[in-house]
């Protein structure tokens, strides 16, 4: 891949300004063909994505963004839940007058990406990538009795250093008691993507979840644990770009 230029930018929404770069398709006359908008998890950044990115073809549009309270993004003292940053997203989108494109969410950002679909339709997306993000009330209600588990969510989360402990904890309070983003909705095709040795979201939720919908393709990557896109991003771009049809003619 030829290393072309990220563009940079902040959209404003009412609850502060959010950070995205953008990687435009290379030699698009118009619209580009294939455009992917990338959620990062709880505690990350759109720098998670940056090897993902990087493995990706140059006639593909990619877009990623930091989450309300994390990375470059505005950080108000304020009640951080999913509905807030579904809310958030759809400003965004809107902002950036985007359409026909598909949407990626590893672990929390598959949460926002659910959360958008449910409140505002899948119009303009052409389908959905969830990595490693169980989006079931089981695995809530087992975490919500794991203080262990907990404490590690929270300090992966805070890994990167980019959000305070007290966006991760109201962050993470909010998708225990109200964290079901179901997909059975989703009239879209969906691909779900895991790591094999997920410590965190465990392999088991993703049998469970792909029964969830007819829509749903399942992948695992072996040997990859809760970031493949960070870890085994080579693999990970085979199985997305497989999934929307990639075509270079």
């Amino acid at each position: 891949m030829i290393n072309i230029k990220i563009n940079e930018g902040f959209v404003k929404t009412p609850y502060g300004k959010i950070y995205f770069k953008l990687k435009p398709a290379q030699n698009a006359v118009q619209d580009a063909r294939y455009k992917l908008l990338l959620i990062h998890g709880l505690g990350g950044t759109s720098n998670t994505f940056k090897k993902l990115i990087n493995e990706l073809p140059d006639d593909m549009e990619v877009c990623a963004l930091d989450l309300l309270g994390h990375g470059k993004s505005d950080k108000p003292n304020i009640k951080y839940s999913i509905g807030l940053q579904a809310e958030i997203l759809h400003y965004f989108l809107t902002a950036l007058k985007y359409s026909n494109f598909y949407i990626y969410g590893h672990s929390y950002g598959a949460h926002v990406a659910m959360r958008y679909a449910l409140y505002y339709g899948t119009k303009k997306a052409n389908g959905f990538i969830i990595e490693d993000s169980p989006i079931l009330k089981t695995y809530f209600r087992n975490l919500s009795k794991n203080k262990k588990l907990i404490n590690k969510i929270v300090k992966t989360a805070l890994t990167s250093k980019s959000s305070k402990k007290q966006i991760v904890l109201n962050s993470l309070d909010d998708i225990i008691e109200d964290g079901l983003a179901d997909i059975f909705f989703i009239d879209k095709p969906i691909l779900i993507i895991w790591g094999e040795k997920d410590e965190i979201t465990k392999i088991e939720f993703a049998y469970k979840l792909r029964t969830k919908s007819k829509n749903v393709l399942f992948r695992v990557i072996k040997n990859a644990h809760h970031i493949p896109h960070y870890s085994n991003p080579m693999e990970l771009s085979d199985l997305l770009l497989k999934f929307i049809g990639y075509n270079h003619n």
